[in-house]
């Protein structure tokens, strides 16, 4: 009975991983490379997990190196990385350039 129960807590778990975002995955998979596993319940720990937001960097000092666009997030225009326009599907408006 304890390794039906373990398989079925298992795929509930799993299951609660595949609904959140691609975002969220990736940042709980380098939570565990850096901290480990979370010491509660699995399940709850991945429906509780914040959902990531992008960084707008209107204002604020701009990464190096990095390619900057003004793009719309949940339909307000800012000033995000490639990588954060990418993983969040956002409308580019235009390149930023200095």
């Amino acid at each position: 009975m304890g390794s039906e129960q373990s398989k079925n807590r298992k795929s509930v778990t799993f299951a609660q991983w595949i609904k959140r975002s691609q975002v969220a995955r990736r940042a709980m998979s380098n939570y565990l490379i850096e901290h480990g596993a979370p010491k509660e319940n699995p399940f709850f720990w991945v429906q509780r997990f914040p959902e990531p937001v992008p960084t707008d960097y209107n204002g604020k000092n701009m990464p190096d190196g990095q390619e900057m666009y003004i793009a719309l997030y949940n339909g307000k225009a800012g000033i995000y990385s490639r990588q954060d326009v990418e993983d969040y599907e956002m409308q580019i408006k235009k390149r930023f350039e200095i």
